[in-house]
């Protein structure tokens, strides 16, 4: 699994996070999948690359999906997948309470209340979004304009709080989880000379916790006659797989066939 080095402004509030916050992290070396029982998984990939598609059709033979929408590409997604949208509940909310909510609010106020625990996996669409969200909620609440603007590393822990907060209750209440984000390019310090790594697209300074909380990390690649994701880590890409699954590598972009490849069922 990739590790992001934090810089020095916000290594001690990160691991201030880690480690009073419970994230039921484990690592299992060697685990074969006959073993495992429920995953939390990380998936991004280009725009319009089937992502979410794979996100709804992930689930046993006679199960369903909850999707939490943070954007509108659920629109296209023919599946029987239950979808909250963000945007369509804070209207809702906020027309019953008379509150103006922020978008981390009504997500917060979803995995708080919504039954989670009936549907075989929780899916986040995107990471990206709700990152943001989750930034944009903690500036406003702490009144600065950027993050690294509270003194004394406050916004970046305050940050990480939440996230790593939100993400625990998340896994506690799921039976699986699975958070889909866009792809990005960085460059990154190699041993001469810089590099380009494909990674995910999140609020950086949330990527340490995020990284904590999930178990596999997988890329999409584009391919014919379908799309394929990758777990096997390289210079070039920010994925890992904390199970060292013996599943074949690329796999493809199917839900149902991972879940069966995954469970069995």
């Amino acid at each position: 699994m990739a590790t992001i080095i934090p810089g020095p402004e916000i290594k001690s509030a990160i691991e201030e996070v880690t480690s009073t916050i419970e994230l039921q992290y484990q690592k299992w070396p060697g685990l074969n999948q006959s073993s495992i029982q429920r995953t939390r998984q990380l998936l991004f990939g280009p725009s319009k690359s089937g992502k979410t598609t794979f996100g709804a059709e992930f689930h046993s033979k006679d199960g369903t999906n909850l999707i939490i929408a943070a954007e509108s590409g659920w629109h296209g997604v023919r599946s029987p997948a239950h979808v909250i949208g963000l945007t369509q509940e804070r209207n809702r909310i906020e027309e019953s309470t008379k509150k103006k909510l922020s978008e981390w609010d009504i997500f917060l106020k979803i995995i708080e209340t919504a039954p989670l625990e009936q549907y075989d996996c929780i899916v986040v669409d995107t990471v990206t979004a709700l990152s943001q969200f989750c930034n944009d909620a903690i500036c406003k609440k702490l009144g600065v304009q950027d993050i690294s603007d509270a003194k004394w590393s406050k916004g970046w822990r305050a940050l990480a709080m939440d996230w790593a907060r939100a993400a625990h209750q998340l896994w506690v209440r799921s039976k699986n989880l699975l958070w889909i984000c866009h792809e990005k390019s960085e460059e990154v310090d190699g041993l001469e000379t810089k590099r380009l790594r494909i990674t995910y697209d999140a609020v950086k300074p949330l990527k340490r916790v995020i990284n904590e909380s999930v178990d596999i990390i997988l890329m999409v690649r584009p391919s014919e006659p379908r799309n394929v994701m990758t777990r096997t880590p390289g210079q070039s890409k920010d994925v890992g797989d904390r199970f060292h699954l013996s599943l074949p590598d690329p796999f493809p972009l199917d839900g149902a066939e991972w879940w069966k490849a995954l469970y069995g069922d």
